[in-house]
């Protein structure tokens, strides 16, 4: 949508998709809450902000969340608000025409019925109207989505003392999907982070405690020309060639090394593996100078790969391989694929299999294929030292 669009456009086209939106939710909700979302359709939201609290704020929005039941607070603890954030500014000026167009665009994209049927994208549940603090005569759009009980990525990780591998494998998948079905629709996302990851308790699957879903698609690209620049996205979090003019295809390049990012950053517990030397990438804080250069490096994806040599989830470590690299050679599908198959058991996990596996008689261990390159790795991994020769079969 362009920003030379008037005001009164916009809420045009803001009044067309929030009426659709609110109806497929009211049909497929409770009892309940069906009624529950014709209220806040029909009402100023601000009636109810003694019965929510804040959870943050971003660039475009902010965000709060219900506190209280239907039964006895009449509101619903499951539901957050996105409320734009408001200006003293005219209604036209440039700053507001910025808000309204990335929450008209995270709008558009989260009533696609493809990604409302996708369980890795945030949910939009309705859309409200909440009045201008100072000028009562303007009325702002507020989205209505699924509240996440266990935060952002980044709340998730300094929260919980330990997340084991197979969970970290899960969550690197939820996002990779996520983001498979946005490319699928050719939609840039443009900003992916930990910040904009949300983390649910999920009863789906007795195996994982918790699924991400992608949020914060405010900053996504839709109606583009033949070439783009693309003016979203966080510090170090983005590919070496952001902001530069683009085609769309290579605008999505820069989204799946963004994800790569993102598993590193979930490989290590959520630490910044740039500023963080317990990361285990380098001895010392980079600079920004320094981390652009590093990004810029060929081999980036072996020193990523490298820092989690000697840690259980090195087996994540082949998802670098087709996104922290060159634009051409980034395949976000076939990450996804890696990733649909079995977690890949990695460094102290072999132990077990040394165990019962390996005798001084037998130097064969049967490894799938795509875990490790070559008998050196296991050679400084956890190995018995009495073994002085190793024969890797790939099967």
């Amino acid at each position: 949508m362009s920003t030379t669009a008037t005001f009164a456009e916009h809420f045009s086209s803001f009044i067309s998709l929030a009426a659709k939106i609110t109806e497929t939710e009211v049909a497929e909700s409770s009892f309940e809450r069906a009624n529950f979302l014709r209220n806040m359709r029909d009402h100023d939201v601000g009636i109810w902000s003694a019965d929510t609290r804040p959870l943050g704020r971003g660039g475009t929005f902010a965000v709060r969340r219900f506190v209280g039941d239907l039964e006895t607070a009449g509101v619903d603890e499951h539901i957050a608000l996105k409320t734009i954030l408001t200006t003293y500014s005219h209604t036209d000026s440039a700053e507001v025409k910025a808000r309204l167009v990335s929450a008209m665009l995270e709008l558009r994209v989260l009533s696609h019925p493809r990604i409302r049927r996708e369980e890795n994208i945030v949910r939009l549940l309705s859309v409200a109207w909440q009045s201008d603090p100072v000028n009562f005569d303007r009325r702002w759009p507020v989205l209505l989505v699924e509240y996440a009980d266990r935060g952002t990525l980044v709340d998730f990780f300094e929260t919980e003392n330990s997340v084991v591998t197979s969970l970290k494998w899960h969550l690197c998948l939820d996002v990779a999907r996520g983001l498979q079905v946005l490319h699928r629709l050719k939609v840039f996302h443009g900003d992916i982070k930990l910040s904009n990851v949300l983390v649910y308790t999920y009863s789906g699957d007795a195996n994982r405690p918790v699924i991400a879903k992608l949020a914060d698609i405010g900053g996504a690209l839709l109606d583009m020309e033949a070439e783009c620049r693309s003016h979203s996205g966080t510090f170090p979090w983005t590919a070496p060639e952001s902001g530069q003019l683009m085609s769309r295809s290579k605008l999505l390049q820069c989204d799946i090394y963004s994800f790569g990012l993102l598993v590193w950053r979930i490989c290590v517990d959520g630490q910044n593996p740039f500023s963080d030397p317990s990361a285990g990438a380098y001895p010392a804080p980079l600079t920004k100078d320094q981390i652009i250069r590093e990004k810029e490096r060929p081999d980036i994806a072996k020193v990523a790969r490298d820092s989690l040599l000697k840690t259980d989830v090195y087996g994540l470590s082949e998802l670098f391989e087709y996104s922290l690299t060159s634009s051409g050679a980034r395949d976000l599908e076939h990450l996804v694929s890696i990733l649909e198959g079995e977690p890949i058991l990695q460094g102290r996990q072999y132990s077990t299999i040394f165990d019962t596996c390996l005798t001084l008689d037998d130097r064969v261990l049967i490894v799938r294929r795509g875990i490790c390159h070559c008998a050196e790795i296991f050679q400084r991994m956890y190995l018995p030292a009495s073994l002085s020769v190793l024969t890797v079969v790939f099967i």
